[in-house]
């Protein structure tokens, strides 16, 4: 079993509010200039990625269920709209 002393409680002073007035002119401190530091974030690609997700339009979903729907028809590929989107991913490359 362990037997634990009682602390030795000495002279227990009454500590109040420390006094406030004006410093003596012989304690005066000299202030020293204060320098603030630089800031610097540094953000990883995750979070600049959902960044860019987050500024993005709202999803349509009402074009995505229609779209989809086609899809499954096999009424969606169409030659114009192949054709449509070769123009578009040419445009998008700079040709």
């Amino acid at each position: 079993m362990s037997d634990i002393a009682p602390i030795s409680s000495g002279t227990l002073a009454r500590i109040g509010p420390a006094s406030v007035g004006r410093a003596s002119s012989s304690v005066r401190a000299e202030a020293s200039p204060s320098r603030r530091g630089t800031d610097q974030v540094e953000v990883s690609d995750m979070a600049y990625y959902m960044s860019q997700l987050r500024s993005l339009p709202p999803v349509r979903q009402d074009l995505i269920d229609q779209v989809r729907s086609q899809v499954e028809a096999g009424t969606y590929e169409t030659p114009q709209k192949i054709d449509a989107a070769i123009e578009a991913m040419f445009d998008d490359l700079g040709s």
